[in-house]
């Protein structure tokens, strides 16, 4: 075939008619045969893609993975990032050799993994490392970086590729773009590193990044009572209210309306807009604002933020009246405002 495509090259020609015939030639008069049209010293440049078309060969894609191979290379490799790291780095290393291992001994201080053939196949590969007490660093103590097992493969799917990798491939890019959808991970995911994982998975691996660069929703409400004495300080005279469980501190609810807010709500016209959101985090909740416009057509906001509860919109809306002291609310109307008003006609959007 390759002195065929060779002889095309050499007379320039694009197509050939091959005529399949029997007779009887010795091997060396053949060879002579052939090497009378085109010699194998001969200096015509030949590249069978060019002549194979649609067939041609394709060039295998770099994955951004490659560079996992060489996570664990050698004895005493350190990790700066402790235990963590490691065993991070050891799965993404495993996932891009395609082997499986087990741990033999995993904790904090010692790591002892062996390869998941050693007991069918007597595969030696293992590593062992070891946390040091002065530099609080994980090294490779032992590493036998050889598998004598089959089957060494590296699979598009893997059940290795959990959301602990997702977020370590994906941190930086969701830094840059907090925004960006799951289904855009799970394709980046599949195109660029060659893996395919679930919607799920990219979903819990965007969720971890999330957390790891805001923050968690745990923390944010943990730090409630400390915003709301900050707020008061940089803004004296709002109104900050926050109501906990007293047994359990389990939070509530919580209002809030600046000082700024309560003064240009005197000039505002006498309608009350109330409208609610659903909050979608596991913690689940409302977001309630009750908001005015003065002449300017000026927009005043009161919020109030509860978890979902049995209380009615009623009883939450009368919250927000005791807390702005506009007096007494009834169903469509506030009546004795606290602010000198007459009266509030209420409207829910």
């Amino acid at each position: 075939m390759k002195m065929m495509f060779r002889v095309l090259a050499h007379y320039s020609s694009n197509f050939v008619d091959v005529d399949v015939c029997s007779f009887d030639v010795s091997a060396s008069s053949s060879e002579s045969v052939l090497s009378n049209n085109v010699s194998e010293e001969s200096n015509v440049s030949f590249d069978e893609n060019d002549y194979l078309g649609c067939y041609k060969l394709e060039e295998a894609k770099r994955y951004c993975s490659k560079g996992w191979e060489n996570y664990i290379k050698s004895m005493d490799q350190k990790f700066q990032g402790g235990v963590e790291e490691f065993r991070l780095k050891l799965r993404m290393y495993a996932i891009e050799m395609g082997f499986e291992y087990k741990y033999v001994r995993n904790t904090k201080k010692r790591v002892v993994a062996y390869c998941s053939n050693r007991e069918s196949e007597h595969c030696g590969w293992c590593v062992k490392a070891s946390f040091l007490e002065y530099n609080h660093f994980f090294v490779i103590t032992d590493l036998v970086n050889e598998h004598s097992c089959h089957g060494v493969v590296r699979l598009q799917t893997n059940k290795m590729m959990g959301s602990k990798i997702i977020k370590s491939i994906m941190l930086d890019k969701l830094c840059e773009n907090p925004n960006k959808k799951v289904i855009d991970i799970y394709h980046e995911i599949k195109s660029d590193y060659g893996m395919e994982v679930s919607y799920r998975m990219a979903w819990y691996g965007k969720e971890r990044a999330r957390e790891s660069v805001l923050g968690g929703d745990a923390d944010s409400y943990a730090q409630l009572v400390w915003f709301g004495q900050k707020t008061v300080e940089s803004n004296p005279d709002s109104t900050i209210k926050i109501e906990y469980e007293p047994e359990t501190h389990r939070f509530e609810r919580m209002f809030m309306c600046y000082n700024a807010w309560m003064k240009g709500f005197q000039i505002c016209r006498l309608i009350l807009f109330i409208d609610a959101t659903f909050i979608s985090n596991k913690y689940r909740g409302q977001l309630i604002s009750a908001s005015a416009k003065d002449a300017n057509q000026v927009t005043y906001c009161f919020y109030l933020f509860r978890p979902e509860s049995g209380s009615g919109r009623g009883a939450e809306r009368s919250r927000i009246f005791e807390g702005l002291s506009l007096g007494t609310c009834t169903n469509d109307s506030v009546t004795g405002s606290g602010l000198g008003w007459p009266s509030l006609r209420l409207f829910d959007a």
